[in-house]
């Protein structure tokens, strides 16, 4: 493996490992600030609603500040037309 490539896996890595430990605050945070117990539907509703998208936008984010936001930007764009397709949405 070339150390190109290599760079490039390295930093896509730390992307989203930056990501996930920034989505794990918020949502301590988050669910403390609402006081929602953990596991609790309610709990599961402020995840699907406020976290998981919030994610996804900390993802492009992070993206973004590693100059890596094209490259995320055309996952998700086949990502959500790959859905769109497959619910019949197209």
């Amino acid at each position: 493996m070339s150390w190109k490539k290599l760079w490039s896996v390295s930093v896509v890595l730390l992307i989203y490992a930056c990501t996930g430990m920034t989505a794990v605050f918020v949502s301590g945070t988050v669910s403390g600030a609402l006081g929602l117990q953990k596991w609790s539907a309610s709990w599961w509703l402020a995840w699907l609603f406020v976290i998981f998208p919030l994610y996804q936008v900390l993802l492009l984010g992070f993206a973004f500040l590693f100059s890596k936001y094209q490259s995320f930007r055309a996952r998700y764009s086949r990502l959500l037309g790959g859905l769109r397709a497959r619910i019949g949405l197209d």
